[in-house]
């Protein structure tokens, strides 16, 4: 009764295994489809984060700056009027009547300096719309190459795991035969619990996967072969298109600084005047014309905090574009050591999978023949699936790496 009792569990383990894996599967379903390349995936992206909304936006402000560089006046012209009563004084009919426009002039050389801004910023809002797509690239690739891997991993587990269950039912049945010991199905039945536990977590963590895919790209499916060449740049250039916005960037605060010195809290203005005066009443009213000029006598304490501030400013940016540098060339050296170290391996990892194949094909036979236990074969094809996943998630390794590369070095999928 304890041997049946034995064998009808481990048949329902491996039928409850069946299900969890059906279960898992529709869960990280994301198919390939061949309509999909890699870079309508990262425009996909782009669309999800707006990022041509966010251009548009980056470029009103630019094309904001450029029309006031070119505006005539430095702000916006005041009108005013001025009225004296002199009736309160003494009994008189007397009274006084002013009316001015006044027009903000621009200081020497701000309009000049604005102008030089509105061009800076105008080239850094193309550059920031190419450096926020090359970083969406970076998530859909990290993503992409992220599913592979979890999904290479279940595909594997799962081949070892119905070969596993293969042989656990043979013992299950061997053993209700009493060709075996109980020993030897416990066995079994453990290494099955251990593989399910290993396709269990790579089931979660390819479906955290699929779902990541989902939220970066809007995508119910992943590119049929997302494979990319490695990039003929060979190097940090000065192209990079992050290098080129943080230099950008430094132009930008260059220049509002510079801007910054020329403008002021006051700024010279002309007045026109016209007047009316009444203070005799045997003689019409007396009308005028006038003419002033403003001229404000230095630029104020407010406008040297502000280009302090700008200058500080414009110090980060420089330091931020040499840790950028550094970063980039340290990237690209780590890549390319991860690239040289891949490639080792996976000259080894071939060699250890022909071996791992021989073994488990002389152990197949030597249990034919009743010189092992089926545990020795079950051993064997242990470390068969472990050779065979090693290989397999190498060869993705290196595609990913290359991948990873194109990242570094700036470019984008073509």
């Amino acid at each position: 009764m304890t041997n049946n009792l034995a064998g009808i569990a481990l048949l329902m383990l491996i039928g409850v295994s069946a299900w969890a894996d059906s279960h898992g599967a529709s869960l990280a379903r994301l198919p390939a489809d061949d309509a999909i390349s890699l870079p309508s995936a990262v425009q996909a992206a782009s669309s999800r984060v707006r990022l041509d909304d966010w251009t548009r936006e980056r470029q009103q402000v630019a094309e904001s700056r450029r029309e006031l560089g070119a505006a005539w006046l430095g702000d916006a012209p005041r009108l005013g009027g001025i009225w004296r009563d002199y009736d309160w004084i003494e009994d008189s009919n007397f009274y006084e009547a002013e009316l001015y426009l006044a027009l903000p002039l621009w200081r020497p050389g701000e309009r000049k300096a604005l102008r030089e801004l509105a061009e800076k910023d105008g080239d850094l809002a193309h550059l920031q719309s190419q450096a926020r797509r090359l970083a969406t690239a970076a998530e859909v690739r990290s993503s992409i190459w992220q599913w592979r891997d979890a999904s290479s991993r279940v595909d594997l587990l799962s081949v070892q795991l119905a070969s596993t269950e293969r042989y656990a039912r043979q013992m299950a049945m061997r053993f209700e035969a009493g060709d075996v010991a109980r020993t030897e199905l416990l066995q079994a039945r453990q290494q099955v619990l251990d593989w399910r536990s290993r396709m269990l977590d790579a089931e979660a963590v390819q479906i955290d996967s699929a779902r990541r895919w989902r939220l970066i790209t809007g995508l119910d499916a992943v590119p049929a072969n997302p494979v990319e060449q490695v990039s003929a740049i060979d190097g940090i250039s000065e192209q990079h298109p992050l290098l080129l916005l943080a230099m950008a960037e430094v132009n930008v605060l260059r220049a509002e600084r510079d801007a910054t010195r020329k403008s002021g809290s006051a700024r010279p203005a002309v007045s026109f005047n016209l007047k009316r005066e009444d203070f005799d009443s045997q003689l019409p009213p007396m009308d005028s014309v006038g003419i002033g000029i403003d001229i404000p006598l230095g630029r104020g304490k407010s406008n040297a905090v502000a280009v302090s501030r700008s200058g500080q400013r414009l110090l980060e940016a420089e330091v931020e574009l040499q840790t950028l540098q550094r970063k980039l060339v340290e990237d690209l050296h780590e890549v390319r050591h991860q690239i040289h170290i891949n490639e080792i391996n996976l000259v080894d990892s071939r060699a250890l999978l022909e071996i791992a194949e021989q073994v488990y094909a002389m152990q197949q036979l030597a249990n034919e023949q009743g010189e092992i236990t089926v545990i020795e074969v079950l051993r064997a094809g242990q470390a068969l699936a472990e050779a065979q996943q090693r290989y397999t998630l190498l060869s993705l390794s290196r595609d990913a790496l290359v991948a990873r590369y194109n990242q570094v070095v700036g470019v984008l999928p073509q």
